[in-house]
This record gives C-alpha cells, sequence and structure tokens, in this order.
C-alpha cells in the first residue's frame, strides 16, 4: 500500500515537472509562482483523495488478479 502512494505522487510530480517545464520563458516569476500554486494543489488532492485512491487502486489491483486466477 505505501509503494503504490509512492508511486502516485512520483506520477503526479513528474506530471507537474513536466507542467513547470511548459510553463518557463521570458516571464520568470509569473510562472514560478503559477508552478508552486500547481504543485501546492496536487499536494492538497493527494491528501485529501489519499484513502479513496488507496481504495480505488486496491480494488482494481484485486479485480485484476482475480481475473487473472480465472485464466
Amino acid at each position: 500500500m505505501t509503494d503504490l502512494y509512492l508511486r502516485s505522487l512520483l506520477t503526479v510530480r513528474a506530471m507537474l515537472l513536466d507542467a513547470g517545464r511548459s510553463l518557463r520563458d521570458d516571464k520568470g516569476e509569473v510562472n514560478i509562482v503559477a508552478t508552486v500554486l500547481l504543485i501546492i494543489v496536487a499536494i492538497g488532492l493527494v491528501i485529501i483523495f489519499k484513502d479513496k485512491l488507496t481504495d480505488l487502486l486496491n480494488s482494481l489491483m484485486d479485480k485484476i488478479s482475480g481475473d487473472a486466477e480465472g485464466v
């Protein structure tokens, strides 16, 4: 369960880094503020929905492993 949570955080981090790279241009300060706000929102969403995401991913994995046993 912890491994799944860490992978989710790393995925969100990678998405934010990609978004941050696309925001960079001559308006440095504005883009830094926008990137920081995106990071704060993403972390907040992960914290708020951590239990629901964990439950969802666990149920999906249970379903996948149950279907795999039938093969």
